[in-house]
């Protein structure tokens, strides 16, 4: 299964200080990393991480963690068709909608996300982490 990870998820997993949030994004992140899934994200999500990881850290660690990220999540590309397809998506914000065409040009099965109501028009489905584990991993 092939999943597309929003920045608040990676967010979640990178900053120990995103509450409840963290441990199930941690729980998906260590399925990914173990290859029980395939996860990844735009390219562009990479400078948007980077920027608060530099924020909250400093910039040698926000290097060393993208680093550790980047063996084990894939970086999809997004195509140029992908942002004119997003200028006529049906969902409201653009950069969401770019993410959704990077999704489906990479043939991902889910957007993992905690921004449910910004892919509420999304084609491919869309679940938060803690909602994805439930589903893929249940007790």
């Amino acid at each position: 299964m092939r999943l597309f990870l929003d920045t608040t998820i990676l967010l979640d997993y990178l900053l120990d200080a995103r509450g409840a949030f963290h441990e199930p994004a941690v729980k998906l992140m260590t399925a990914i990393a173990a290859g029980d899934y395939e996860g990844g994200f735009a390219t562009s999500q990479a400078t948007d991480l980077y920027n608060s990881l530099n924020k909250a850290c400093n910039d040698g660690v926000a290097r060393s963690v993208l680093q550790k990220l980047f063996a084990f999540c894939d970086l999809y590309a997004t195509s140029p068709d992908a942002c004119v397809s997003a200028l006529q998506s049906s969902m409201r914000d653009y950069e969401d909608a770019v993410q959704m065409e990077t999704a489906r040009e990479n043939g991902c099965d889910y957007i993992v996300t905690r921004s449910a109501k910004d892919y509420a028009a999304s084609p491919i489905p869309f679940i938060d982490a803690a909602g994805f584990l439930a589903l893929a991993m249940p007790k």
